[in-house]
């Protein structure tokens, strides 16, 4: 069974928010770079979604860009599970505990990372951390799209009438 067409909705806007979120960080350094006003603007509305430690954000021509590599990572994940959702609905059809399992082990190397970089007072290179929010934000949006797409499924099955 294939999700009603008003399910493309949440994937569909997921991806558009994604990627606008993933401009908007592109965008922050080279306003910044042109000397425009508005890159103030850009890296203020980030702030309201990732922390933009400079030390941990990429860079581009000496200006960080307006989401840490974690945010960046996890954005990613969400605009690729989007378009792998919108590509083929098929994937929505596993079941639920496979579902919970997977989302789990891909948020584990995201919470390691965290830990082990409060703990011990080290910093992970970049593509580290866009690899392990790139799995974090992938698992986070497929738990829920499976989710959803699970309790819509259980709400629209007609009930037997036991007589």
């Amino acid at each position: 069974m294939n999700p009603p067409k008003r399910f493309y909705l949440l994937p569909t806007i997921t991806a558009i928010l994604s990627s606008f979120f993933l401009f908007m960080s592109f965008l922050a350094p080279l306003t910044e770079t042109w000397m425009l006003e508005i890159s103030t603007d850009i890296y203020s509305f980030l702030r309201n979604i990732c922390h933009q430690m400079p030390s941990r954000c990429l860079w581009y021509a000496n200006s960080n860009f307006g989401l840490c590599s974690h945010c960046f990572g996890i954005f990613i994940g969400f605009l690729s599970v989007s378009l792998l959702i919108l590509k083929s609905p098929r994937v929505l059809r596993v079941q639920f505990r496979t579902t919970l399992g997977s989302s789990f082990l891909l948020f584990i190397p995201l919470i390691a990372d965290v830990v082990i970089e409060s703990w011990r007072h080290e910093l992970s290179n970049h593509a580290c951390r866009i690899f392990v929010g790139f799995l974090a934000g992938s698992g986070c949006l497929y738990f829920l799209l499976v989710t959803l797409f699970k309790l819509k499924q259980n709400t629209t099955k007609p009930q037997e009438v036991y007589q």
